[in-house]
């Protein structure tokens, strides 16, 4: 938050000493604020006017001020406005069209201006008002919601999008492994790297990963290289390079080309995922309220008739909505909303596409392709989904909807695929179920329950071109694709709360395939408790049986037939147990028993946290196995430093030992050089405060300002309005963080470089005295002989300023005449300039007529000392 520290002081000060005056009530009713009278104050005479000058409405100066705008008590946005002397109304802020057209005015409201080149707000909209905060230099507009274009909640007009800096970075994971076993010993290194650059819209990114070891030497995996840019008129984003598909409804895909899809992000919070759209109906002016599992998640008021809403923010995907209208006479009436959806399922009204044009990656023969795909709402109840693949000698279709209402959520898709496998074609169906519920009243959660179909014909693509690739090589081929021929699968997963005494979780999934390929099977189950004093126990049970029949017609590479394998299962039981007192970030010991049908294996660690700055993690245990050959030592320490996350482990067996460190973090080239910081995520901003070494970043993890004065703050949400702040906490006692606090509004991808005022030097406070002994107004302004206020005169005649010099001639300054000024001098030779406030006196002399210093029209005064 920007603002004047003595300012505020002062007022505190004037308000304690009875200085100030509050206004009648009928005044105090519309706004409070304080008169200062000077009359009450027992000094000299030549306080007259310093303090009356707060009083003044509008007592900046005209001109040009960057602020932070306001609307309705909600933060819109920052810039610079132009405020001008208006008579008598004081000075304020004249808005241009398109200053008013940020504020989300209704168009016709600013063809009000005119041939005028701007207007102050109370022109352009009746009932409209603008207050001016100089000391955070913040901008509240008010204006009535008729006078407003209607919006969905968390709108956020794109113009306010930043697209930020050239800023390179790379983000790395480097891993250094050693072992030893038996007199034989093993080492090896692995990095993996995600970096890029910025060119205006344009994102570059580069992902790869890299081995090295004394045998095979140095190996370098490239993942994907890929340039990204935002189309917000479209609300897309446009991808060009290396990717991969997203796997919905058509199968994922590595690919090389270039894909154009819907952005959601782009949407206001109100608009992003699922939530269905309320209809009624009202007498009178009503109140609506909407609740979901005995929560209100919404509320307003709307006007007689009918009304819409359709700005719900997405909840969970199951739990009706109660509706409550309240009208003018107090009468009630309620409705159910049914509210179960499945992760596909939309608003209504609302859609999503993406088009991708380019070559497989990662497949046996590369082969061009063609994808589209089109989701739209159609009601509460439904969705409808399209989706085409295209490529030589193939292609494939799915038609789907989801379905949701009381009796739960479903999804169905259909599709069917067509190709040319070499060996003539092949073509076939696939049918796909999906089912979500929900039961309140038990406590039981369908995740999800999704069953699919096909015909022997059916195929994917990749499994396509590894077939052809095969029938060309006259080779038998061993399908390692769990798509291949597959004939149906079943996955279910259900929970179930059990109050304070837990809960419960089954989980299980059934594949087979054509040809009596194979078959497998899974399932897990587990019960989970915690009590009062922190312990917590977990039981688990899992099975797994992979078979193939001797009848299938597939050969392994020597022509062996795959075999029957036997199912394997194991339990496990699980203990936790804090340790300590409770309240304290207490160590934790877990033990856990894991049985199986080839072993036993027991488990014990403690773990904790150490108190400290760099957040030290530490963990210490035994194993144990049936035999006791397995049986072995280990520890592990981590650390989250301000630069980089390192960690250590170690392991000791009875005839081997393990050793392992790994640092991950990130660097970014810019303009002033290199800055090191945490692992970053897509979008991240640059902090630069000179001057603020040790300042750290709130919710940072655990970044502070370097002695360059940079930090990186490793994540910011995408078209979201993001704060970012300062704490002067720890930062170095000889600078003073100016603005401490800054609201942005990212691309996706954006690398922003945010540099936060400061002002370095000796914290000085100052005793001053006149010529004749007496002191100088409260309030009056202490500048540079630049013009540059660094200060204020506060009670008893002290000054607090900070100055970078050792030795300056500064102004005293409180009214325009030139018997309203003095100057002194201060030396700080002698005194102890590692204290964080030096304390000295100095005279305040009569400043000469024609002083060095700027004149009073030309120097800047309080307010204007704050522009950007």
């Amino acid at each position: 938050m920007r603002h004047h520290p003595l300012l505020r002081r002062l007022a505190g000060a004037a308000i304690t000493a009875g200085m100030a005056w509050p206004l009648t009530p009928a005044a105090a009713a519309q706004q409070e604020q304080y008169l200062f009278l000077e009359a009450l104050e027992l000094a000299s005479p030549i306080n007259k006017g310093s303090l009356a000058r707060f009083n003044r409405p509008g007592t900046i100066e005209p001109g040009r001020y960057s602020v932070d705008v306001f609307l309705n008590g909600v933060f819109s946005h920052r810039r610079s406005l132009r405020f001008d002397l208006f008579e008598g109304q004081g000075v304020a802020a004249c808005f241009t069209a398109q200053d008013a057209a940020l504020l989300n005015l209704r168009p016709e409201l600013l063809g009000q201006l005119g041939q005028r080149e701007c207007a102050r707000i109370e022109e352009l909209a009746s009932g409209a008002s603008a207050v001016f905060e100089i000391a955070d230099l913040r901008l509240n507009v008010s204006v009535p919601q008729s006078q407003l274009k209607q919006v969905a909640r968390g709108y956020v007009d794109p113009d306010l999008y930043d697209a930020g800096q050239s800023i390179g970075f790379v983000n790395y994971s480097i891993s250094q492994y050693y072992s030893r076993v038996a007199q034989s010993s093993n080492s090896a290194t692995y990095g993996f790297t995600n970096s890029g650059v910025n060119l205006g819209l344009w994102r570059l990114r580069q992902q790869g990963s890299m081995r090295y070891d004394s045998q095979a030497g140095l190996a370098w995996n490239p993942v994907r290289t890929y340039a990204k840019r935002a189309l917000p008129a479209w609300r897309s984003e446009l991808t060009v390079g290396e990717n991969f598909t997203t796997g919905k409804l058509l199968s994922g895909l590595a690919y090389q080309g270039v894909e154009i899809s819907s952005d959601d992000r782009m949407l206001p919070d109100s608009l992003r995922g699922y939530a269905p759209v309320i209809r009624g109906t009202v007498r009178s002016n009503a109140l609506v309220i909407v609740s979901q599992k005995g929560r209100e998640i919404y509320r307003t008021t709307v006007a007689p008739g009918s009304f819409v809403i359709d700005d719900l923010y997405p909840t969970s995907y199951n739990g009706d909505l109660d509706v409550t209208v309240i009208e003018a006479d107090g009468s009630r009436a309620q409705l159910s909303v049914p509210f179960s959806a499945l992760p596909e399922s939309m608003r209504p009204g609302s859609s999503r596409y993406s088009l991708t044009l380019g070559r497989t990656r990662d497949t046996e023969t590369a082969a061009l392709f063609l994808d589209t795909l089109y989701q739209r709402g159609l009601s509460n109840a439904l969705t409808g989904n399209v989706g085409l693949r295209l490529a030589s000698g193939y292609q494939s279709a799915v038609l789907g909807s989801t379905l949701a209402g009381r009796l739960g959520s479903l999804g169905l898709n259909l599709s069917y695929s067509h190709a040319d496998t070499g060996h003539g074609n092949s073509g076939g169906w696939m049918l796909g179920l999906a089912y979500s519920r929900s039961f309140e009243d038990t406590g039981t959660q369908f995740s999800i329950a999704s069953y699919r179909y096909s015909t022997a014909g059916y195929r994917e693509l990749v499994d396509v071109l590894s077939e052809r690739q095969s029938n060309r090589a006259a080779t038998a081929w061993l399908a390692s694709s769990s798509s291949y021929q597959q004939q149906s699968r079943f996955d279910m997963s259900v929970s179930q709360q059990l109050g304070s005494a837990g809960s419960l979780y089954l989980s299980g999934l059934t594949q087979t395939f054509y040809h009596n390929r194979s078959r497998i099977t899974q399932m897990q189950f587990g019960y989970s408790t915690m009590w009062s004093n922190g312990m917590s126990m977990n039981l688990a049970f899992q099975r797994q049986q992979i078979s193939a029949s001797s009848s299938s017609a597939l050969e392994l590479a020597d022509g062996r037939l795959p075999s029957t394998s036997r199912p394997g299962s194991s339990v496990m039981l699980s203990l936790s147990i804090p340790l300590g007192k409770a309240g304290t970030e207490r160590p934790v010991m877990s033990t856990s028993l894991v049985r199986t049908a080839a072993q036993d294996v027991l488990q014990s660690q403690v773990s904790g946290m150490l108190p400290g700055p760099h957040r030290l993690s530490y963990s210490v245990g035994a194993n144990h196995a049936s035999g006791g050959r397995q049986d072995s030592l280990n520890g592990n320490l981590g650390a989250r430093l301000s630069k980089a996350d390192l960690n250590f482990n170690l392991a000791r067996g009875r005839d081997y030992w393990q050793a392992a460190a790994n640092a991950r973090g990130a660097l970014a080239v810019h303009g002033d050089g290199i800055t090191f910081g945490p692992y970053l995520g897509d979008t991240f901003a640059l902090i630069e405060a000179p001057g603020a070494k040790g300042a750290r970043i709130f919710n940072g993890q655990g970044a502070v300002i370097d002695g360059n004065g940079f930090a990186l703050l490793p994540s910011l949400s995408a078209y979201q309005r993001n704060v970012v702040e300062l704490a002067s906490a720890g930062s170095n006692s000889k600078s003073e963080i100016l603005e401490s606090q800054r609201i942005v509004i990212p691309y996706a991808g954006a690398t922003l470089k945010l540099r936060f005022r400061t002002r370095a030097g000796h914290a000085l406070l100052i005793r001053l005295l006149r010529d004749e002994g007496e002191p100088l107004p409260m309030g009056a302004d202490v500048l540079t002989e630049e013009g540059e206020v660094v200060g204020m005169v506060g009670q008893g005649s002290q000054a607090y300023l900070r100055s970078d010099s050792t030795r300056a001639r500064l102004l005293v300054r409180w009214g325009d005449g030139q018997q309203e000024r003095c100057t002194f001098q201060y030396d700080l030779q002698g005194q102890d300039l590692e204290q964080a406030l030096l304390r000295l006196e100095a005279a305040c002399v009569a400043a000469p007529r024609r002083a060095e210093f700027l004149p009073a029209e030309a120097a800047p005064s309080g307010a204007q000392g704050a522009r950007q």
